[in-house]
């Protein structure tokens, strides 16, 4: 099991304990910014994890949301990379909701670590069901300077080592492309505020938390990227998928028995933007 002591962004020493969550030490860099788990989770903790289950929470059973969110994902997508057929790579597709919008527009290539969500988005898009697969992204043999953009909707947070991963996956975007992201803001007043008790803050699921400064060091000090838009937001969502993130937040006293006993329940799907402005879309080309 790795532990690491120094930002795994900025590579800065400067990283102090900024609060313990779900018995994992959570740091925090005095330079960049970046909110990280310091000590790598076993694979058996991520597997407990990323099981079936994950990828088909209350949130996902509600179309409309999805459709709302896609669409914010798609706009920004579009107001970057006008046009119609470029390549677009998804980077963590899930079921494949993402991908139905955006092959409209693009030729639309994507993996997620999961079979079964890789299952579903086949399913969904049956036509082009040889362009997703399934695979960690750490393991993939993209082919060079082939993909017009890149997009890796709350991916980014996921990942142990974030700047090997994306420098990676630079490999096989063209010049002038582009990377497109969402990922929770730790830099956000929620997130400053609730610390450990923030809604993202899920170790082991989630391993490095960016700020806006933290975004700046990985992309356009390490990887000479630019970027070109960024907005921070908050979320449509309903309000079984808050009592389900809740309970990731608070095992001990919200229990998945209460999650699903209160996702049987008709309010479950009532329909809330909740206004923390603690998500982050952004948009980075490369020079």
């Amino acid at each position: 099991m790795t532990e690491t002591r120094y930002c795994r962004v900025c590579q800065s020493d400067d990283v102090k304990l900024y609060f313990t969550a779900n018995q994992f030490d959570i740091l925090r860099c005095r330079r960049c910014g970046l909110v990280q788990v310091a000590k790598e989770p076993l694979q058996s903790e991520l597997d407990s994890i990323y099981q079936k289950g994950y990828f088909a929470p209350s949130k996902y059973d509600d179309t409309t949301i999805l459709l709302r969110e896609n669409s914010r994902r798609l706009k920004l997508v579009r107001g970057c990379l006008p046009g119609e057929g470029k390549k677009l790579l998804e980077v963590g597709c899930g079921p494949g909701d993402f991908i139905q919008l955006a092959k409209q527009h693009y030729e639309v290539h994507g993996f997620d670590l999961s079979q079964s969500a890789v299952d579903i988005a086949r399913t969904k898009n049956e036509e082009i069901a040889e362009h997703i697969w399934a695979g960690r992204v750490e393991d993939q043999n993209l082919p060079p300077a082939f993909y017009d953009a890149i997009c890796m909707w709350d991916v980014i947070e996921h990942l142990w080592d974030p700047l090997s991963t994306c420098d990676e996956l630079l490999s096989c975007m063209k010049s002038g492309g582009y990377i497109f992201l969402s990922s929770p803001n730790a830099g956000a007043i929620t997130a400053k505020l609730l610390r450990k008790y923030w809604a993202f803050m899920t170790p082991p699921e989630h391993l490095s938390m960016f700020s806006r400064r933290s975004l700046v060091a990985l992309f356009e000090e390490k990887l000479n990227m630019h970027i070109v838009r960024w907005m921070s937001k908050g979320k449509w969502t309903n309000l079984g998928f808050v009592i389900y993130k809740l309970g990731r937040v608070v095992p001990r006293i919200i229990t998945e028995k209460h999650v699903t006993r209160f996702n049987n329940l008709p309010i479950s799907k009532w329909q809330i933007y909740v206004p923390t402005g603690d998500i982050h879309y952004t948009a980075i080309q490369k020079i």
